[in-house]
This record gives C-alpha cells, structure tokens and sequence, in this order.
C-alpha cells in the first residue's frame, strides 16, 4: 500500500509541472500571436501608406492660373497616387501656370494637369508683377543676332544733346541682368535656341517701372544690349561716358626711384670782382675777402 505522504508530495509535483508548462505554453503563444500581428500591421502599413500632396482646394476649371490660396495640402495613400503627383515643397514652380484639364475640389494636382513651360505661350513665362516688353534689334546692338532665349543682357542707352556744338553724345547704362524671353518666336525654354540669327526683336522679362524706362530711351536716344556670361547676374557699378571720359588722361611719369641729392652752391665775392664762385673758391682763396 502507497503512503499517503508520498502521494502528496507526487500531486505537489505534478501541480507544479502542470502549471509551468501551462505557462511556458501561454508565454510562447502569446510571443506567436504578438509577432503575427506586427506582420500584419506591417503590410497594412506597407499597403496603406500616405503621403502629403497639393490638391484642389475648390472646382479649378481648364484654362485658369495655379494660385496658392486654391491649392490645399492632404495626406492620401501612396497606392493611389500618380508619379507626378504635386507635394508641398516642389510646387512652388507650377504657381502661376494654366490647367490643361477641369479639377475637382479634393483631386490631386498633378504635372500632366499642368502646362509646361516648353509647349507653354509667352503669357505663361511671365510672373505676376511682371512684364514681357519686345524691343527691335539689328546686328550692331543685339549682339550680332547670337543671343538665345534665357540670356542675360545689359541695356545701355546713347542720348545725343541736338542743342551742343557737334551734337554731343553720351552713353548712359539702364538695365543690368534682363532675361530674354524670347528672341523673334522662339520662346524660353529648356534647351532653347535662338532663330540662328533670323530675328529682329527680342523680348525682355521686365517689371513695369522698367518696361516704361526701356520705352522712353527707345524714344530718346539709341538703344542696345550687351551679352553677360552664362549664370552673371551681379550688377555693376558703370558711370555714364561722355567725350571728356572717351580718352582717360595718361597717368603722370613717375620719378626716379633713386635721385642724387642737389647740392646747394653759395656765392662769395673775392677781391672786389664780382665773380661768383661756389665753396670751393672760398678755400683756395686763403680766407680773403
């Protein structure tokens, strides 16, 4: 017959064991089920991602200009977004430009709804608060029919007084760092060239207190343009030129770097004669006088 001690310590021990491995199964269960759902959270995740884009603020009809307080910013999953699809911090740029197509209120703005600036018309290169201004020009003063769409000029004005004997001329700077916009029809654009030299205007992107001061000049005297290099847009200080300043005055000679000191004579009268001698005579004659 068992003792009954024994049998107690025996359930002890399988009490024991009975919960440490209920425990150990709770803990690698609960250890499975934490690890299946983050790999579901991942793939949700992963499926419904967002990202922050411009879309329509209001009903944006074809045709109309790009304006900041139309435009709103929304998070929406990247899974349903176009690759040219507008965010915040790229588009600045399409500010101003026309709408090829209707957007509704909430509809993401996009490139393709966007006019591009190469297929775009000379209104659409121009910026709020600017002007574009065509002027004539000829080989002598638009820089021999080389400039391109995207230079940089200077504007410098020849005014002749009709009243001053010789009918005095004088050459006043106007404008620094002009883009041209566009050389004859060629148009501004990425890559964009010139007529190969087969124009007589070009047009300038100006402001309009400048487009009125290009139009007076034009009036007043003879206008041209100088090229600047590709990227220079630093203006310079330039003086207007007048006859007196066509030939600068030839810099004074300048003194020998090492001249021997002049040595002063003194003059002394000898014997009552009125020769003069220097102190030299004054030793060799013995100390008369």
């Amino acid at each position: 017959m068992i003792p009954w001690h024994w049998l107690r310590r025996a359930n002890f021990w399988l009490f024991i064991g009975a919960v440490s491995v209920a425990s150990a199964s709770y803990w690698f269960a609960g250890r499975y089920l934490s690890r299946q759902a983050e790999f579901v959270r991942a793939q949700a995740s992963a499926a419904w991602a967002t990202r922050d884009v411009v879309v329509a603020a209001t009903d944006l009809p074809a045709g109309s200009r790009l304006i900041a307080t139309s435009l709103a910013s929304r998070a929406v999953p990247e899974r349903y977004l176009a690759s040219d699809a507008f965010t915040p911090s790229v588009v600045a740029p399409a500010i101003g430009q026309r709408l090829t197509r209707t957007l509704r209120a909430g509809e993401v703005v996009s490139r393709s709804a966007v006019e591009s600036p190469e297929a775009g018309t000379l209104a659409g290169l121009v910026e709020a608060g600017e002007r574009a201004l065509t002027i004539p020009v000829d080989e002598s003063s638009g820089a021999a029919g080389l400039l391109a769409p995207g230079d940089l000029v200077d504007l410098m004005v020849v005014l002749r007084d009709e009243g001053a004997s010789g009918a005095a001329a004088r050459v006043h700077p106007l404008l620094q760092a002009v883009q041209v916009l566009a050389t004859g029809r060629a148009l501004h654009a990425h890559g964009g060239h010139a007529d190969d030299g087969n124009y007589a205007t070009i047009t300038l992107r100006l402001h309009p207190d400048e487009a009125q001061r290009v139009l007076l000049a034009q009036k007043l005297g003879e206008l041209s343009v100088s090229l600047r290099p590709a990227g220079e847009s630093q203006l310079v200080a330039l003086p207007s030129l007048g006859r007196e300043n066509l030939f600068p005055m030839p810099a004074a000679p300048a003194a020998p770097a090492h001249r021997a000191p002049r040595q002063a004579a003194v003059e002394y009268i000898i014997g009552g004669s009125g020769g003069g001698q220097g102190a030299g005579a004054r030793a060799s004659s013995g100390g008369r006088s």
